[in-house]
């Protein structure tokens, strides 16, 4: 999975060096995450987070592109006892519309776990374990996920421009433990600056 998420990233640079009329910029929010321990009563309620990185914009009609993003997301939730931090770096491509600086669009991206986090306190005593590795919370992760992606924003004519998106990971997110399956989904918002 690794090979595969430097050659999206090399895709993603060699088609912003090298395209024409390209927009390319940077973004940062927050998001709102949920993380679904199928099978598991100890889930509490969504946790907030963060994203931020670079987007581009790649004209391939007269009002549709293509709108590659490179993001480190923070993915939280609360379980019982505690909650999990997870941070991923996310490549999502979407093909948008645009009229009149509105964006509307659709697509997909792959998620590659860069650190996942479970933090547990109990009365007087607190513990972390990394979610990659066993561990006594007995739930271990896999790194790499495919996400769907929805969003739509506005640019404004100066460059800035404000998001919202919706991003589900499509597989499920469990290496191995004792619940049925693990996924996410964060819905987030943006504001960002497009460079002429």
């Amino acid at each position: 999975m690794k090979k595969y998420l430097t050659i999206i990233i090399a895709i993603f640079f060699a088609t912003v060096l090298h395209a024409q009329k390209i927009r390319y910029g940077v973004e940062a929010g927050i998001n709102t995450g949920y993380l679904n321990l199928k099978g598991d009563d100890g889930i509490e309620n969504n946790s907030t987070g963060w994203q931020g990185g670079f987007t581009a914009l790649i004209p391939v009609g007269k009002q549709l592109a293509l709108q590659p993003k490179m993001l480190l997301v923070q993915r939280n939730t609360r379980v019982s006892y505690g909650r999990f931090d997870l941070k991923f770096l996310e490549v999502p491509v979407c093909l948008v519309y645009s009229k009149d600086g509105f964006t509307a669009g659709a697509g997909a991206g792959l998620v590659y776990g860069v650190s996942a986090k479970a933090r547990y306190k109990y009365e007087d005593e607190s513990s972390i374990y990394s979610l990659y590795e066993p561990n006594e919370s007995e739930i271990i992760l896999r790194r790499a996920g495919i996400t769907a992606n929805v969003t739509m924003g506005y640019i404004f004519p100066n460059g800035i421009a404000v998001n919202a998106h919706f991003s589900p990971v499509l597989n499920d997110l469990q290496k191995d433990g004792y619940v049925e399956s693990i996924y996410s989904k964060t819905i987030g918002f943006s504001v960002g600056y497009y460079f002429r």
